[in-house]
């Protein structure tokens, strides 16, 4: 139910309350008890009493105070979102760098492989090392 149909029904609360008006345009203060049918339109609130203003004002400060934390908290975890984003980044290029080495060394042992194996399978190191080759690249003695 609204407060204009608990007035009508009579079980409106005596006091103070912001009313539209038939003669106003503007939301008049009108007490309960002059209230009458021909003139309100409409009960929007009760008018706060000042003990209403001071729990409102305190309530306002504690959260104004739990607002301060939070984007405190907030900046604190943007930043730490930026580090990890620029440590990422970091990452990433390191990353790209060792791909780009490996892919050089690969390159640079396939580049041996062949001269490994024309000096011949007679010495025992000459061959270690090609099967290491080998190995590293992945593939089997060809």
């Amino acid at each position: 139910m609204s407060l204009t149909d608990d007035w009508k029904a009579g079980k409106l609360p005596f006091g103070e309350y912001w009313c539209k008006v038939t003669d106003s345009p503007y939301i008049e203060k009108v007490m309960s008890d002059t209230m009458e049918e021909d003139d309100i339109v409409e009960i929007l609130a009760p008018v706060p009493s000042y003990g209403h203003f001071v729990d409102l004002t305190e309530k306002v400060e504690q959260l104004k105070d739990k607002v301060e934390w939070k984007i405190g908290k907030n900046k604190a975890l943007e930043k730490q979102l930026t580090r990890a984003k620029e440590g990422i980044k970091k990452g990433r290029k390191a990353l790209e760098l060792m791909c780009d080495s490996n892919d050089e060394l690969r390159a640079l042992l396939k580049d041996c492989r062949p001269t490994l194996s024309h000096l011949g399978k007679w010495n025992t190191q000459r061959q270690s090392l090609l099967t290491r080759i080998n190995a590293a690249l992945g593939e089997s003695e060809e």
